[in-house]
């Protein structure tokens, strides 16, 4: 079976979420190039999960996930093997909560019998998952897939998609908190020496703002100028660069932020005589805010009644 969903086990549940939406669409076009198909199980590895991931996954048409990981982090766990989370807006997505025993380990097998005859009792499908490296090192693991083969003595091995197709959904969706995650990636950096383990984000979120910014420019200066639709390859080059973190990408940046804003410029307001200099703000989001805006010490802001500003040091206004 494939499990998957995005392109790089990143820290996505502390990236904005533009960063979120194009790890799952890069993730998709690197799948569909592999294997011909994208996944429609979500599973990671690394610590991915949060609140607002399970409204991700009804949009990009995942239909379950596993909702565990490998390292640290919270997250909340179910005794029932499957349980249908619910996201922000009212959606649900159907997810294996049962955290898988290592199949490499020789204590596993030991104590296989009491694991199963658990599952049996208690739960209304018997559930025992499995997990390993790609080559496990017990033998006792094998001798399971080889009994399986002749007949189900102990249980029958399943693929995670026939697992949640035959088996029955849990009738009552699991209500959690966005307080109920909580990443580790801020310790990992600390723990492996970051030099910015938060700032890096912070940066990582400029930077993300910045280019939706040039990108909302663009947009509304072709759709003024009633042009046809540019070649995104630049802008699609510049977004990777910007997720994969390029140290190309700043510069890069500065270059397409510089362009846009010369261009919608140039029509909207026109040059002027010299003797009459002014600021264009361009609020590039879609709803009202209230922001302060450094001018520079040659700007002349004009206030309500006419009047300018009394120096440069007061170059700070609110719009």
């Amino acid at each position: 079976d494939l499990v998957g969903g995005e392109f790089d086990e990143v820290a996505s549940t502390l990236l904005p979420l533009e960063s979120h939406l194009w790890q799952f669409r890069r993730g998709e076009q690197s799948y569909r190039d592999v294997f011909g198909r994208t996944p429609t199980i979500f599973g990671r590895r690394r610590f991915g999960l949060a609140r607002h991931v399970f409204q991700l996954l009804n949009r990009q048409e995942f239909l379950f996930v596993t909702h565990f990981c490998f390292d640290d982090g919270t997250f909340p766990t179910k005794a029932e093997p499957k349980a249908r989370w619910e996201a922000p807006d009212s959606t649900t997505v159907e997810g294996l909560a049962r955290i898988p025993v290592a199949a490499d380990s020789a204590l596993s097998f030991l104590k296989f019998p009491s694991i199963l005859s658990q599952t049996m009792i208690a739960d209304f499908v018997a559930t025992v998952a499995l997990v390993h490296w790609p080559m496990p090192d017990v033998p006792w693991y094998e001798d399971l897939l080889r009994m399986t083969r002749y007949a189900n003595v102990f249980a029958r091995f399943s693929t995670l998609s026939n697992y949640f197709q035959t088996t029955d959904p849990p009738a009552i969706s699991s209500s959690i908190s966005s307080d109920d995650y909580a990443s580790p990636f801020l310790v990992h950096a600390h723990g492996h020496g970051s030099r910015q383990p938060i700032s890096e984000f912070a940066q990582h979120h400029r930077a993300r703002a910045r280019f939706e910014a040039v990108r909302w420019l663009d947009a509304v200066e072709r759709s003024i100028r009633a042009q046809p639709a540019p070649d995104e390859e630049l802008l699609n080059s510049l977004e990777s660069k910007i997720e994969l973190q390029n140290p190309e990408a700043t510069q890069h940046l500065d270059s397409a932020e510089q362009s846009a804003f010369q261009r919608v410029s140039s029509f909207l307001c026109p040059p002027r005589p010299t003797t009459q200099p002014g600021t264009l703000v361009v609020n590039t989001l879609g709803f009202d805010r209230r922001v302060q805006v450094p001018l520079p010490p040659s700007a002349l802001a004009e206030t309500g009644d006419s009047g300018t500003l009394p120096d440069a040091d007061s170059a700070n206004r609110w719009v």
